[in-house]
This record gives structure tokens, C-alpha cells and sequence, in this order.
């Protein structure tokens, strides 16, 4: 833990890019850190080491967050096996950042925590500090409307957070 570095998938194998960029935090988003990766990985791909999974901690694959920003029952079905009705507008909530987990991490528990679930998401990064986004704003790599990222997340979810809402959907 502590010792992770930034690597990428790329034709099958992964590959160590420690040497040309930071850690894939805020700042890396934020400072065009993605046209950077895709050019070291499209100028150096035979020359970046490979990494052993089976001999790393694979960690959270951003490191540091600000923010995550959460949308719940947003799945009819979601909502149906909750016992729930499907909401008329998004249920939008946040969740500490710590809750971004690598894929093999030790889940610690919320003392008392009985229904403690986890939830395989969809995690968007947006490149750039966003703020009043605008729904017809055209995505284009440079636009700060447009996402630099999607990957599946994993967040631990404590279903007994908020007293007398045991039942609700956490993620």
C-alpha cells in the first residue's frame, strides 16, 4: 500500500508508465494528463515495462479524488429489488473519497455496520474543474463539459448510514 504506480492497459499487457507521468490524481486530469499518456503510449508501447499483476497491489485506479458523486437507483431494477419506487428525478448523493478502492483491498467495515454492501459502478473523471455544466454543450476533448475517463469503480457502501433509512440504496 503506498507503493503503487501508474500503469495502463494496452493490447493485453500492462504497462508501467511511472517514468512519463504522475499518479492519475486531480492534477493529472486537470493538466491534460490523458493526450500525455496516449502519446508516451503510442510513441514508447515496446519500450514501457510490463508489470506482474499477480506480484502488485492493483490500487484505486485515481488516486486522491476530490469528489465522488453518486446517482442511486437508477436502474428500474436497481430500484424493484430494493423494494422501492423508481424515482421521478435522479437521486444524486455524495460518498468520501476514500471509498475508492482497489479491486483486491481489505473492506474495513463501519463499526455496527450489519448490511454492509458493495456496488460495481461506472466512475466518469472530468478533466478540468467543472462547475454550471451545460446539457447542450458540445463534448469535444477540449470542452471542460466532456469526460476524460470512464472505468468501473468499486465503492463500499454502508446500508446503515442514516438512521431510519436502513432500507435505502447507499453507493
Amino acid at each position: 500500500m503506498g507503493k503503487e504506480r501508474p500503469a495502463v492497459l494496452h493490447d493485453g499487457r500492462v504497462l508501467d508508465v511511472s517514468a512519463h507521468v504522475e499518479d492519475f490524481t486531480p492534477a493529472f486530469f486537470d493538466s491534460d494528463g490523458i493526450s500525455r499518456l496516449r502519446q508516451v503510449v503510442d510513441l514508447h508501447a515496446t519500450e514501457l515495462p510490463e508489470v506482474d499483476l499477480a506480484d502488485e497491489r492493483v490500487g484505486a485506479p485515481i488516486a486522491r479524488p476530490h469528489k465522488v458523486v453518486c446517482a442511486g437507483l437508477n436502474y428500474a431494477d436497481h430500484a424493484q429489488e430494493s423494494g422501492m419506487e423508481v424515482p421521478t428525478e435522479p437521486v444524486i448523493f455524495f460518498k468520501a473519497s476514500s471509498t475508492v478502492v482497489g479491486p483486491n483491498d481489505t473492506v474495513l467495515l463501519p463499526r455496527g455496520g450489519e448490511k454492509t454492501d458493495w456496488e460495481v459502478e461506472l466512475g466518469v473523471v472530468i478533466g478540468h474543474e467543472a462547475r454550471y455544466l451545460r446539457s447542450e454543450c458540445p463534448a469535444s476533448p477540449r470542452s471542460p463539459d466532456a469526460p476524460s475517463a470512464a472505468s468501473p469503480r468499486m465503492l463500499r457502501t454502508d446500508r446503515d448510514s442514516k438512521p431510519n433509512h436502513s432500507d435505502k440504496i447507499h453507493i
